[in-house]
């Protein structure tokens, strides 16, 4: 009788070369923080590889590790049924924006895929679970892709919320059972849309930024004053920009001017001196000095700064916004010392964010 070789190891073998993998970058990280620091995901997945081929010598897995190019889904394929799709963040968060829901560029014959995350800031760490654990929710870009989140409980993925398995949901058409999805579970005022160019993110609704709760409009206002130091300016077009930016992320408003600057002047008290015809703007930027801080280091990226600020980012970030918006203020807001103001409402609220 000829007894055939099984062609797929059994999961629990992946799982254990996955977790030696993992224990094997997290040892190295330490030894070498600059070298993972320095790393980027096309460099991440070339280590991976060579981790991989080290541990799997002798194993079922040997000469079976092979690194896919051409932006193909996973990265990393091994006995041609399981896959490692790599991500890496310089953020001290878990989160990144993922994969294709359509996995148009899916390698075939791959049924089993695990995410690596490699969280390149200090302390470095790499997480490396089922796929299908790390994936949230669905956000737009040129289309719907996942959001990674990997440090979720057991029944909070995007597929518990559809009450659809994974491997049902990437057969037969997944981007409509996304739309179908999501628009039953549309509020009144929301409708699903399809916005975004390939590295912005969006909501899958538009809502008027006047009906979104306090902590999320806080949230949004901190980010816009971070990108765009102009509205401490007294140009009349100062919010062309961030209608642009707003619409893209999901959220119209007929009256920006409302929300951001509007209310006339103050009177402010600083350094012992009496400031009167202070504009409201200032008052209201200052208010969100506790949330502004961790806005600019951790949750916007050196790409999105970059590109909105229109120069290259320094390593004290706060700093180098201190002195825009101190640039852009000074015909609008005269005689009163913004810069030194922000600073040292930073001092009294934010500390401890840089």
């Amino acid at each position: 009788m000829v007894v055939l070789e099984n062609p797929v190891p059994p999961i629990e073998d992946f799982q254990f070369l996955i977790s030696q993998m993992t224990e094997t970058l997290r040892s190295n990280s330490k030894k070498d923080p600059c070298k993972y620091l320095d790393l980027g995901g096309t460099k991440l997945e070339d280590v991976t590889v060579d981790i991989l081929k080290d541990h799997a010598r002798g194993t079922c897995f040997d000469g079976s590790i092979v690194k896919w190019s051409g932006g193909r889904f996973p990265d990393i394929v091994a006995k041609d049924y399981y896959g490692i799709e790599v991500k890496t963040s310089k953020s001290p968060n878990w989160t990144s924006t993922g994969s294709s829901v359509a996995e148009g560029t899916r390698v075939a014959g791959v049924e089993r895929i695990f995410m690596l995350f490699g969280k390149l800031c200090d302390p470095i760490d790499f997480i490396c679970k089922p796929y299908e654990e790390c994936l949230s929710d669905v956000v737009v870009t040129h289309s719907p892709r996942y959001l990674i989140n990997m440090q979720l409980e057991a029944g909070e993925t995007i597929f518990d919320k559809m009450k659809i398995p994974y491997d049902e949901m990437r057969i037969d058409n997944p981007i409509q059972k996304v739309l179908d999805y999501y628009r039953k579970i549309q509020k009144d005022g929301q409708r699903p849309w399809w916005l975004g160019g390939e590295d912005e993110r969006s909501n899958f609704f538009i809502t008027d930024f006047s009906q979104i709760n306090v902590d999320e409009k806080k949230r949004i206002m901190s980010e816009s004053f971070c990108l765009f130091p102009e509205l401490l300016g007294g140009n009349g077009d100062k919010y062309k920009r961030l209608m642009l930016y707003l619409v893209s992320k999901g959220y119209v408003s007929a009256s920006l001017r409302d929300h951001f600057s509007a209310g006339g002047t103050v009177l402010l008290n600083f350094e012992g001196k009496e400031y009167s015809g202070v504009p409201q703007v200032v008052k209201r930027i200052a208010d969100l000095m506790d949330l502004i801080p961790n806005v600019l280091m951790n949750e916007l990226t050196e790409a999105e700064l970059s590109y909105y600020w229109e120069t290259s980012i320094n390593s004290d970030r706060f700093s180098q916004w201190l002195d825009l918006i101190d640039i852009a203020s000074k015909k609008y807001i005269g005689g009163f010392p913004l810069k030194n103001y922000l600073e040292w409402i930073y001092g009294q609220r934010g500390k401890g964010q840089r």
